[in-house]
């Protein structure tokens, strides 16, 4: 399954593959920090995932040069996966114009402090996790927005 790949933002308004990439590496990064990310990926990415972990190369690097340019289910845990799957096109690009007062694809992940969006990103995993079956509607709000 693939959620996401820079070839449906990279060619709107001449944005980089760098800038496509962004919010998927910022997904991804997230998703390494929990432990969603996958054996395939760790062991086909050719140590660049601990290359990104360490801060010796991003994961925007290790997305568009691993990962064609995808982020896709061989990337993630079973858990990452259930989690991205319930969450990641119905509330990750609003969560992303929350956290960060704007529209994905416009900065390259260095450019981006991840902080307020992992905040965002801890507590939908908390909801995610506390609940069977869950959803994210669209107008779902984090106790915070409330």
């Amino acid at each position: 399954m693939k959620y996401d790949d820079t070839d449906w933002h990279d060619s709107v308004n001449g944005v980089t593959p760098e800038k496509a990439a962004a919010h998927m590496a910022l997904f991804l990064r997230w998703c390494d920090r929990q432990g969603l990310t996958s054996d395939f990926l760790r062991e086909e990415s050719g140590g660049m995932l601990k290359k990104a972990r360490d801060g010796e190369a991003t994961y925007t690097e290790l997305i568009l040069n691993h990962c064609d340019g995808k982020l896709t289910a061989d990337d993630l845990s079973p858990e990452g996966n259930a989690f991205t799957q319930a969450y990641y096109a119905k509330r990750y690009p609003q969560d992303w114009q929350t956290a960060f007062e704007g529209p994905r694809c416009t900065k390259e992940e260095a450019e981006y402090d991840p902080t307020a969006l992992f905040k965002i990103l801890d507590e939908r995993f908390t909801q995610f996790r506390s609940t069977e079956p869950v959803s994210f509607p669209l107008n779902a709000t984090l106790q915070n927005e409330q």
